[in-house]
């Protein structure tokens, strides 16, 4: 099977807390589809000789409530290899927004207040 990408000759940081190692990574469709040593058939190769790959990286406190109503592909924290965000850990957040709340929400988050966000929030029932 020829999957989409090889990216080989990595140093590979696999986010258990052991010592990093060569390795080479595959993707087919978006998935990661091979890890090792071997060196599978792919559409297109990388090769990634003295750069690391390494699982994604939490951020486990941000104020992006707001901002991934505007952004969601999130594209700034995708380039710093972000791939998961922690919102709403302040006590506070924008969703899901709770019936009768609406004023509270805006009160907290001025933009809503001037129409700004291009998105309706989720009511919980």
């Amino acid at each position: 099977m020829r999957l989409d990408y090889l990216i080989k000759n990595a140093e590979t940081i696999d986010g258990l807390g052991t010592p990093g190692y060569r390795a080479n990574l595959a993707v087919q469709d978006d998935v990661i589809a091979y890890l090792g040593k071997e060196e599978p058939e792919a559409s297109e190769v990388i090769d990634a000789e003295g750069l690391v790959i390494a699982p994604g990286f939490i951020d486990i406190h941000t104020h992006e409530d707001t901002w991934l109503l505007h952004e969601s592909v999130a594209a700034e924290k995708l380039s710093q290899g972000v791939t998961t965000l922690t919102v709403g850990n302040c006590g506070f957040s924008t969703a899901p927004l709770l019936p009768g709340k609406e004023q509270l929400v805006q009160e907290a988050f001025p933009n809503f207040a001037e129409g700004n966000v291009p998105v309706k929030l989720p009511l919980t029932k």
